[in-house]
């Protein structure tokens, strides 16, 4: 099995930390998308039209944003798995250690 998070590589918290850097992108990619309302409601009151829900149109990057969300997600993934994998080694090594 292939770690990548050797002793040459990321520590623990610095994997920890990009992880974390990549969710908060992520949420605010989240809360970009959440707001689009492509449906606007307009109201007529004694023959005059008002603009009771406007629409929120989609952003002209959403391929780039959604591109750019997987991306961070797939980093997050591959990080978690190594820092799952390297504490793994640390424990065994460290029951060794103590045997």
């Amino acid at each position: 099995m292939k770690h990548s998070l050797a002793a040459t590589g990321l520590s623990l918290s610095q994997a920890q930390s990009i992880s974390n850097l990549c969710n908060q992108r992520v949420r605010e990619i989240d809360n970009k998308l959440a707001v689009v309302n492509n449906a606007s409601k307009n109201v007529t009151i004694d023959g005059v039209s008002y603009q009771e829900t406007p629409g929120n149109p989609m952003p002209t990057n959403v391929v780039e944003l959604l591109t750019e969300k997987a991306r961070l997600s797939a980093t997050q993934a591959f990080l978690r798995e190594n820092m799952k994998a390297k504490e793994g080694m640390l424990d065994e090594t460290r029951r060794h250690c103590i045997n």
